[in-house]
């Protein structure tokens, strides 16, 4: 069986996607990861976003087609009042990655309490390429999250990390 976990971090300077694959017949683990910037242009009165479409078509092939089971999730924005303009930006930005990856918008707050450093090191997350605001990290816990929140995908998750903590590791296939 294979599953994979598609999480994305929406932004107006950088948008990541970070997807996981566990093959848990051959015990491989394989993560990817894309990064998209200067996707967005704002309008000559500053609100409205225009989101290029080369960038939401390159999502979607990202996303789509991949082999086995596959959840994606975005990370949500929370306003926070204190810049409306990019509030409002921001969360257009959101839904137009929602659609393009066909993935469900994932709350953020307290997620690194739920997808911990050790999680990510373990499932070959924590470092990746720099970005504004370590997007491609982002993406990865967003995914994770989504994983941890589906009951039965928890219970295929843990079987991983009871391997990796039993000295079992899987085969790492590349980043």
């Amino acid at each position: 069986m294979q599953l994979n976990l598609i999480g994305g971090d929406p932004g107006l300077v950088d948008t990541a996607a970070t997807a996981i694959l566990l093959d848990f017949d051959a015990k491989t683990i394989e993560v990817q990861t894309q990064v998209w910037s200067r996707v967005v242009k704002t309008s000559p009165k500053g609100w409205a976003i225009e989101v290029k479409q080369s960038f939401m078509l390159e999502l979607n092939q990202f996303c789509m087609n991949r082999p086995g089971l596959t959840l994606r999730a975005v990370e949500n924005y929370r306003p926070r009042g204190r810049n409306m303009k990019q509030d409002q930006q921001m969360t257009e930005m959101v839904q137009v990655c929602a659609e393009a990856m066909s993935g469900t918008i994932v709350d953020n707050t307290g997620i690194k309490k739920i997808v911990k450093e050790p999680l990510l090191k373990m499932f070959h997350c924590a470092r990746f390429a720099s970005t504004n605001h370590a997007d491609s990290k982002s993406a990865a816990r967003v995914a994770l999250r989504r994983g941890i929140e589906n009951v039965a995908i928890n219970m295929l998750l843990a079987d991983y990390v009871r391997d990796h903590l039993e000295d079992r590791p899987w085969l790492f296939v590349s980043t």
